[in-house]
């Protein structure tokens, strides 16, 4: 079995991707802001026995992690998870994501600067 020996899921599988699937990740600024989707091509998909979903494959590795999956059709999805028309919807949404956990840990730095 591919990966076992390294604790990963046991992969009985790997397929072939068509060309036009890719992983998404966020490029920060230096501030921590995302500004940028980082696209990674999906090579193949691993198949885990007992599973329904493949893992994709990129020239980084098995993505065993949930992550984002751009679409041939611009859609983005997170298999089982949630998906977003294109991958502008979906950098604003990491970028909302990021404002919102700014926002919380606000008071916090408020807080520790008061002390």
């Amino acid at each position: 079995m591919i990966g076992a020996e390294f604790g990963m899921p046991e992969f009985t599988q790997i397929i072939p991707a068509d060309k036009s699937f890719f992983v998404l990740d966020v490029l920060y600024d230096d501030n921590g802001y995302p500004v940028a989707p980082i696209k990674y091509l999906v090579v193949a998909w691993a198949l885990e026995e007992g599973t329904l979903a493949p893992y994709p494959v990129t020239l980084e590795g098995v993505q065993t992690a949930s992550c984002y999956i751009l679409q041939p059709d611009g859609a983005v999805e997170r298999p089982g998870i949630d998906g977003f028309a294109n991958i502008e919807d979906w950098l604003a949404d990491q970028q909302s994501d990021h404002a919102f956990r700014t926002e919380l840990q606000r008071p916090a730095v408020a807080r520790a600067e008061q002390k």
